[in-house]
């Protein structure tokens, strides 16, 4: 698992929306989805091999 994902998915819980993120980590919307997006994928991956 890739730790700056989930610690961009931890700022997008706490901020409430991927642009509020975006705005607190200085980094483009685009890059919040994508990394969020990568997050999610791992952790589905995750699931299935447990």
């Amino acid at each position: 698992m890739d730790l700056n994902s989930l610690n961009i998915f931890i700022h997008v819980v706490q901020q409430g929306t991927f642009s509020g993120a975006s705005i607190a980590m200085n980094i483009p919307v685009a890059t919040v989805s994508r990394r969020v997006s990568e997050l999610e994928t791992q952790l589905d991956l995750l699931h299935y091999m447990c």
